[in-house]
């Protein structure tokens, strides 16, 4: 019997339209923002009070502005993840530049700052990137950047791209049914959030939300498994953060295909059969007003022709003219009591 061809198609629509305002904080139900603090001294270790510290975005420019304290302590909140340049003048004391401090979601980096003595005039630029090992904050964490997102062997670019990413990290595994477990947690006990906005469901533990980002729009993906703050209800959070627009015009095309040429035949079929899936889009994001607002949008069609095998029971000539028979013949014979 030839398999009866069916066609399906599904397109998934992926739209993040980010506006980003200087000065605009973004309410949400958990905050996904990261922290920048440290501690500003001379070369002698002494403590150096009311320093003004300026944190810049480096893709976008948006900057803010902190000051140590009287122990010479500074903290910049609030800030979205990235890489990020700080910089400090201080009278009496040559100009400094920390850049290439790349920050995560959730995270907070300490970036101690040792001012040398000298002129405006002169300047000290140090390039490095965030300590590897958080000392602010007791959580055990692992992150995927959107490089390795897209660089891992997926079979697919949409669909629940949250739970997909679990297996890539340590701990992650698959329990009962649909459900994940990270962290010697159950299956129940996983909170997912797409920057901040749950996409969990509460009964049952999984991600269950309209709200299903194509990988395309994501910047990363964050697993917090041990020692969550009070914010977060449960032992394992997943967070997914979209992208954002930059000061400069990015934009890509993508395209995923797959053909029965590399497909293996089902067991019950006689064939392989047609099963060819096209799944493909695209990006771009830049400037509204540089170095205050921006705009990023993705789209992502998803196009699948599969056979759909069918194997019924019928009625031989012998049982349509009433001889059953047949039935009773070989080792497992099939009885039918008529009462």
């Amino acid at each position: 019997m030839e398999p009866n061809m069916r066609r399906a198609r599904n397109i998934t629509w992926a739209a993040v339209f980010v506006i980003s305002i200087a000065g605009v904080q973004r309410m949400q139900a958990q905050a996904t923002f990261g922290t920048i603090t440290g501690l500003v001294t001379d070369t002698s270790g002494g403590v150096i009070p009311q320093v003004n510290v300026s944190v810049v975005n480096q893709a976008t420019g948006v900057e803010r502005q902190a000051a140590s304290d009287s122990r010479g302590n500074y903290e910049a909140t609030h800030l979205n993840p990235g890489s990020y340049t700080i910089k400090v003048e201080a009278t009496g004391f040559k100009r400094f530049e920390n850049r290439d401090v790349r920050l995560q979601s959730q995270q907070t980096v300490r970036v101690d700052l040792q001012l040398e003595v000298g002129s405006l005039g002169s300047e000290v630029t140090v390039t490095a990137g965030a300590p590897v090992i958080e000392t602010d904050a007791p959580t055990l964490s692992d992150v995927k950047s959107a490089l390795q997102i897209r660089d891992l062997p997926l079979n697919t670019l949409n669909t629940f791209i949250l739970n997909a990413f679990l297996f890539t990290t340590p701990t992650g595994y698959q329990t009962a049914g649909s459900k994940f477990a990270m962290g010697g947690a159950r299956g129940t006990q996983l909170y997912y959030n797409i920057d901040g906005i749950s996409a969990n469901s509460p009964s049952f533990g999984v991600q269950n939300s309209p709200a299903e980002p194509s990988a395309e729009s994501i910047a990363e993906m964050k697993f917090n498994l041990v020692n969550n703050r009070a914010e977060f209800g449960e032992v394992t959070t997943v967070t997914a953060i979209t992208k954002s627009g930059q000061n400069e015009l990015h934009g890509r095309l993508f395209e995923q295909n797959t053909t029965s040429a590399l497909n293996a035949r089902s067991f019950f079929a006689t064939s392989k059969g047609q099963n060819i899936i096209n799944d493909f889009g695209a990006s771009v994001g830049g400037p509204i007003k540089r170095n205050k607002s921006f705009f990023f949008g993705t789209y992502e069609g998803f196009r699948q022709r599969v056979p759909a095998i069918l194997t019924p029971s019928v009625p031989t000539l012998k049982m349509r003219g009433g001889d059953f028979s047949d039935l009773l013949a070989g080792s497992s014979p099939t009885v039918i009591p008529i009462r």
